[in-house]
C-alpha cells in the first residue's frame, strides 16, 4: 500500500505532468502545422493570446487532475501545484533572460523597437525648437 504522503506527491506530480505534456504537445503541433512561426521569428499578439488561452486550459486540467488524485484536501494539493508552477515559470523567465543576455554580442540591439524603420531622431531634428525661456526669476532691483 502506498503511503498518504507518497500519494499526495504523486497527485501533484501527475498534475504537473498533465499541464507540461499538454502544453509542449500543443506547442509542437502549432509549430508543425505552421500556425506558429519558426523559432527565430517572433509571434504576433493574437498568436500569443491563442497560446495563453490553451495553456490556461491545460493548467486547469492539471489542477483538476491533481485534485482528483489527491488522497485528502484536494484544494490544498491544487494550490501546492499552483505554487510549484509559479516558481517554475519564474525560474524559466530568469533563465531565459540570463541566457539571452549572455548570448548577445556587443553592439547588438537588445531592446524591442516598436516602430522598425521609424527614426525618432529624424522627427525631433525637424521639429521646431521651443522659444528660449528666461529663467532669471530674481526680478528688477
Amino acid at each position: 500500500m502506498i503511503g498518504i504522503r507518497t500519494r499526495s506527491a504523486l497527485s501533484v506530480a501527475a498534475g504537473f505532468f498533465v499541464t507540461a505534456a499538454a502544453s509542449v504537445a500543443a506547442d509542437a503541433l502549432m509549430h508543425a502545422t505552421g500556425v506558429f512561426p519558426d523559432s527565430p521569428e517572433t509571434m504576433s499578439d493574437p498568436l500569443f493570446a491563442l497560446a495563453s488561452a490553451y495553456r490556461a486550459l491545460f493548467t486547469v486540467a492539471g489542477g483538476y487532475t491533481t485534485a482528483r488524485l489527491a488522497p485528502d484536501r484536494p484544494m490544498r494539493h491544487a494550490w501546492i501545484l499552483a505554487w510549484i508552477g509559479l516558481v517554475a515559470g519564474l525560474a524559466g523567465v530568469v533563465v531565459y533572460y540570463t541566457y539571452r543576455r549572455s548570448r548577445a554580442r556587443p553592439g547588438m540591439v537588445r531592446d524591442f523597437d516598436p516602430c522598425p524603420g521609424h527614426s525618432v531622431r529624424n522627427d525631433w531634428s525637424q521639429a521646431r525648437q521651443p522659444a528660449s525661456i528666461d529663467h532669471n526669476l530674481t526680478g528688477p532691483p
